[in-house]
């Protein structure tokens, strides 16, 4: 999946290099290896993404996978949104990925009661 994103990318970059990322869940989780293997990426968000160990999703290889993935784009600014009562993505395995990540960053929850 990342590599198609990284050959889309070179695609449109006969009209400018891509400077930024957006993911959400899933496009959350593959924007953190797209983010790295794309230098001119300068800002990304992840929003309700990171480690997937819950809601009957566990893939134990992906785990080490993200963790390299996100030591890698430290040319980019990130800012990671979560719930803090995500059943997919606990608030321990968002920390996890989010310290893996260097460079400027910021790290937001919201306090989900429902």
């Amino acid at each position: 999946m990342v590599s198609d994103w990284v050959e889309t990318a070179m695609a449109l970059s006969l009209i400018g290099p891509p400077v930024a990322h957006v993911g959400f869940s899933m496009g959350a989780i593959f924007g953190v290896p797209t983010v790295g293997a794309l230098a001119s990426i300068k800002a990304a968000v992840f929003v309700v993404g990171g480690i997937p160990a819950g809601g009957g999703i566990q893939d134990p290889p992906l785990r080490p996978l993200l963790l390299n993935a996100a030591s890698k784009p430290g040319q980019s600014q990130v800012l990671m949104v979560n719930t803090t009562q995500d059943e997919i993505f606990p608030v321990e395995d968002v920390h996890e990925l989010f310290h893996a990540i260097p460079g400027p960053k910021k790290l937001m929850f919201w306090e989900d009661n429902a």
